[in-house]
């Protein structure tokens, strides 16, 4: 009976509504559509790759051959019903729908089939086209390093990797992307496993799941994040429409912002968009530490001072730094291995190590521009007020440190007299006093070291003194002795500095802030510009 019935609408015996609804309509659009829905989820999601490949491989040829059968059978069936006095409108026109769908069929497996075959085999046999990420772990078993596209299997191969990496920390990236299923189960084992996620290089589409399930994630500099909207490896707009409802329930599930997604999706899948790293430190996608400059001190105390520099890399600031001044970080570690054998407790490691910053701080700001002056200018001006309304205590270490020791004295601050001193250390660039400020100010501070060091070193006017035309400016718009004031209001280091002192400062900071563009360069030059 079937072969009958095949055979009848294929010589055009089956009536023309049969023909055309039933065997076209009702039985080959829906086929059709399932295909290409299996095609688009593939694509983009990965899963099921290698059953579905071969699913399509068979299917589709399949498709092909029911479409040739029903819209010649159905063709013929429009014009046996014209030819035996039916309605030559109702003939026509369902000619020309015959037709489209021939175009579009034909349409259809020249751009959709045809180009995936030789994907889909390889597919089918186990090998993923795109390719398959490396994935590295590093000798000491903290980090691991994960480079390339995510194809199919990696997921569980890293898996496997760590299942005996109870040590492991981090995990860097550097990918294009690949199959989101795949970065969906990676995802997953970082988030289990609270990993930290750091992006080295490139971490676009799937592999921004990756960096976002970090428990503390991390972008170096000159890294960048890409989002993108997917492609179903399709021209159907509504399979296409379908792939992208399920990249954004993915990214929901993934805590993605809204505006993000909304901005992923205006992004055509051959582009890609990078947002700015203010823009990733708003939703949440790099992480801010409270105190940027504070690493995690190793478990124990011996540990050599290589640990404390790897642990160093966990810091944007401490790299950008490191970079721009080669061995801060080595130096920085060998300071606090030194504070920690002299029983030194964590804050005080901490400061240790960052007074190796204080002590490239004054060339930093010589070798700024003069936006960056400025900027530091007004952080600075932001960093005393909060000193000085500071709540009093007993008192405020202060840290000396020689080239081969360093030593914690505590500077004296009885009764109402604690605030200002607290304030001096900050006006001194005192590690410890600027590590004692409020979490904003710290991080503010460390975003302007970044920036500092990432621009090219430059001074501007050679760091000569002001000329005589240019100090006689300064004491008109500042008063008199001012040259003299701004030469000496910024001392790193001179910490037994009467209180009065901070509140000079203040005032001055205040006053320079006020003046017009010009003459304000050249007060910050007369301040940070020594080197």
């Amino acid at each position: 009976m079937a072969d009958g019935y095949i055979a009848r609408h294929w010589r055009g015996e089956l009536t023309l509504p049969v023909s055309f609804w039933v065997n076209n309509c009702i039985l080959a659009l829906p086929v059709g559509f399932a295909i290409g829905a299996l095609a688009a989820w593939i694509a983009v999601t990965g899963d099921y790759l290698r059953g579905g490949s071969i699913a399509l491989l068979v299917a589709w040829p399949l498709l092909l051959l029911f479409s040739v059968w029903s819209i010649v059978g159905a063709w013929r069936a429009a014009t046996a019903h014209s030819e035996s006095g039916g309605s030559g409108l109702w003939a026509g026109l369902a000619k020309l729908l015959l037709a489209l769908s021939a175009l579009s069929t034909t349409g259809s497996a020249v751009f959709d089939f045809v180009p995936n075959v030789g994907d889909w085999l390889r597919m089918a046999r186990g090998i993923d086209p795109i390719g398959h990420v490396q994935a590295t772990l590093s000798a000491d078993g903290r980090r691991l390093r994960l480079e390339g596209p995510l194809g199919l299997g990696d997921a569980e191969r890293i898996r496997a990797l760590t299942a005996k990496a109870g040590g492991l920390r981090i995990v860097e990236l550097d990918s294009p992307g690949g199959r989101l299923k795949e970065g969906e189960e990676i995802a997953a084992l970082v988030k289990r496993a609270a990993w930290h996620t750091r992006t080295t290089g490139a971490c676009e589409s799937a592999c921004t799941l990756v960096h976002m399930a970090g428990e503390r994630k991390q972008l170096l500099p000159g890294a960048k994040i890409g989002f993108h909207r997917a492609s179903a490896g399709t021209v159907n707009p509504v399979l296409d429409n379908l792939a992208n409802r399920e990249l954004v329930r993915i990214y929901r599930e993934a805590g993605l912002p809204e505006r993000f997604i909304e901005r992923t999706l205006a992004t055509p899948a051959s582009r890609m968009w990078y947002p700015s790293r203010d823009e990733l430190v708003g939703a949440g996608l790099v992480s801010l530490a409270e105190r940027p400059l504070d690493i995690e001190l190793p478990e124990s105390a011996k540990a050599p001072a290589s640990e404390y520099a790897d642990a160093m890399t966990g810091s944007d600031t401490w790299l950008a730094v490191d970079k721009r001044y080669p061995g801060a970080m080595a130096l920085a570690a060998r300071r606090m291995v030194e504070a920690r054998a002299g029983g030194a407790d964590a804050a005080e490691v901490q400061v240790q190590g960052q007074k190796v910053i204080e002590q490239h701080l004054p060339a930093l700001l010589a070798e700024a521009g003069p936006e960056l002056r400025e900027s530091y200018l007004a952080l600075l001006a932001l960093q005393l007020s909060a000193a000085r309304a500071a709540a009093p205590a007993a008192g405020v270490a202060m840290t000396t440190t020689t080239s081969t020791s360093s030593t914690t004295t505590a500077v004296p601050r009885p009764g109402a007299a604690a605030a200002p001193t607290a304030c001096i250390g900050v006006l001194a660039a005192d590690a410890g006093a600027r590590r004692a400020l409020s979490p904003d100010l710290v991080q503010r501070e460390a975003a302007w070291l970044i920036a500092a060091a990432a621009a090219a070193p430059t001074r501007e006017i050679g760091g000569r003194a002001p000329s005589t035309v240019e100090q006689e400016v300064l004491r008109r718009r500042l008063g008199e002795r001012s040259p003299a004031l701004l030469a000496q209001a910024w001392q790193p280091g001179a910490l037994q500095r009467p209180a009065r002192d901070c509140e000079r400062a203040i005032e001055l900071l205040r006053a320079v802030a006020e003046l017009p563009p010009a003459e304000r360069r050249l007060a910050t030059r007369l301040m940070f510009g020594r080197g």
